[in-house]
């Protein structure tokens, strides 16, 4: 009684008071009376305070708990039936004492208070749902209100920057035009200072690959001794490779080829002019023909002949020989055969010779050759800068037009700002209200789920107390039958639901009953 006090009825005293004495008499265990007590005053109070929360009058509230006790008495007496015929049927002992209804008492109030929240907060939720699509309604239509306000303010500032739009894009127009103009002829630029470089490094190159080549020849020379030329010299008719080496030879020493004669004069003074060197070195070493030496040095100076061949050739200025050499040189060079391989097959001083000659013919080629590429260079040079100098005052004027841009840009900068501003709100409330819209779109179709569901639950909550009480009795009494068995006390529980007056799905299943209750969870 204290207990349903607490919970704000006062007619659930007589509920309580009526629910434990019928379990106190619906059997001979008397020493189960008080804990029956206890826990009808447990569930009794429980939906003591579940009906006066729904109940209008404390009139309905007092019949709603007299009808539950009630209710709860009838189904233990039917239980206790039951099984008595099923002790019969099957000799089977199922005796249902006092402690299935304390326990049927209490699951009761358990499953009730935790099926009632979980339907009172799906309803929120459902109630919350909808509530938030209609806000979304609300906001589309002041959406739509603040873009009709935009719109002819857009218009005014459009119609207003249409003229300085205009100026703009000429302006903008003839700084493209000029910096294209630029922008292709700086490329142009660098595309032949590239190339001019690219032909300077492979002259540098090719000029150093034949001074290579011609050092090569050079270092054959060192093994020719004055007894090769000597034995040159002795040739009286000598072999036409012999003779075609020789006449290049005095060419490039002398500027004119001769004939076998001069070349043999020529390597006759060499000889002695190489024995005299050789002499003034032993005169060093004796005093009786220092004199001797002293006196014939003015003249060897004075006759370049008298230089050995060999110092005259180690000593030669290869940048110094003229095109009109080279072109002569050419009779020979290309002559058949002039080549140090079938020159060694005849004298091999004149093998070192002929390589020489080749190596300052090719060396001369190349730098004639590159002397010509530097001259187109250097005009290439000349075009570069005279571009260069156009590319400046192109740049200038590119730099005036930039100038009249600028000046276009601040005159109707105020008003492309505004028109500016004007078009992101009008975007932002675009975007605002097509999100608004597929919102609304998307979830038409759940109001109407929404809505059947919401009537679902309202119906739940109508019979929450009665499906409450049949599974707590479906759980505290059906273990120990059979099936036939089970679907009779089931059926003779909802006839005492309905006789009672308390509301329960009239197509009820235990498994149903959970699976809603998780559900709305």
């Amino acid at each position: 009684a204290a207990a349903a006090a607490a919970a704000g009825s006062a007619a659930a005293a007589a509920a309580i008071a009526a629910a434990a004495s019928a379990l106190a008499g619906a059997g001979d265990d008397t020493k189960a009376t008080a804990a029956a007590t206890a826990a009808a005053t447990a569930a009794a109070a429980a939906a003591a305070a579940a009906a006066a929360a729904a109940a209008a009058s404390e009139e309905e509230a007092r019949g709603a708990l007299q009808g539950l006790a009630a209710a709860l008495c009838d189904m233990h007496r039917a239980a206790v039936g039951v099984a008595a015929e099923y002790e019969r049927a099957s000799g089977r002992t199922s005796a249902v004492r006092r402690e299935r209804a304390v326990e049927a008492l209490r699951l009761f109030a358990r499953l009730h208070a935790n099926q009632r929240a979980a339907l009172k907060s799906r309803r929120d939720t459902l109630r919350t749902a909808v509530r938030k699509l209609e806000e979304a309604d609300t906001g589309r239509l002041a959406v739509e209100a603040r873009l009709a306000a935009i719109a002819p303010r857009l218009n005014q500032g459009v119609a207003t920057t249409q003229a300085h739009l205009l100026g703009l894009a000429d302006a903008v127009r003839d700084v493209d035009i000029r910096q294209a103009e630029i922008l292709a002829e700086e490329e142009r630029v660098a595309r032949v200072c590239d190339q001019v470089a690219r032909v300077r490094s492979e002259g540098v190159a090719e000029l150093a690959a034949a001074s290579a080549s011609y050092d090569n020849a050079m270092e054959s020379l060192a093994h020719i001794e004055i007894t090769d030329l000597d034995e040159l010299r002795s040739y009286p008719t000598p072999p036409g490779l012999v003779r075609i080496v020789m006449e290049a030879v005095c060419l490039l020493m002398n500027g004119a080829p001769g004939d076998w004669e001069s070349a043999r004069a020529f390597l006759t003074d060499s000889s002695a002019a190489a024995k005299k060197s050789r002499g003034s070195k032993e005169a060093k070493d004796d005093p009786k023909k220092r004199k001797k030496v002293a006196a014939g040095k003015g003249k060897e100076k004075e006759d370049l002949a008298g230089v050995p061949l060999l110092q005259r050739l180690r000593t030669y200025r290869k940048d110094d020989v003229e095109d009109d050499t080279v072109r002569k040189l050419q009779k020979y060079v290309r002559a058949a055969n002039f080549n140090p391989t079938a020159v060694q097959q005849v004298s091999m001083a004149a093998r070192s010779l002929c390589e020489w000659v080749l190596a300052l013919d090719g060396f001369a080629k190349v730098r004639a050759a590159v002397a010509f590429k530097e001259r187109k260079l250097v005009e290439a040079d000349d075009k570069v800068a005279g571009t260069r100098a156009a590319l400046q005052h192109k740049r200038g004027e590119l730099a005036s037009s930039r100038r009249t841009l600028a000046l276009l840009e601040e005159d109707h900068g105020e008003s492309r700002g505004d028109k500016e501003a004007l078009e992101a709100a009008r975007a932002e409330a675009q975007t605002h209200l097509e999100h608004i819209k597929a919102l609304v779109d998307s979830f038409a179709s759940q109001r109407r789920r929404w809505s059947d569901a919401r009537s679902s639950v309202e119906a739940a909550m109508s019979t929450v107390t009665g499906d409450s009480l049949a599974a707590a009795a479906a759980i505290a009494y059906l273990g120990p039958f059979d099936e036939a068995h089970r679907a009779r006390l089931a059926a003779e529980w909802a006839a005492i639901l309905a006789r009672r007056g308390i509301p329960s799905d009239p197509a009820f299943t235990l498994a149903g009953y959970l699976r809603r209750r998780h559900a709305s969870a």
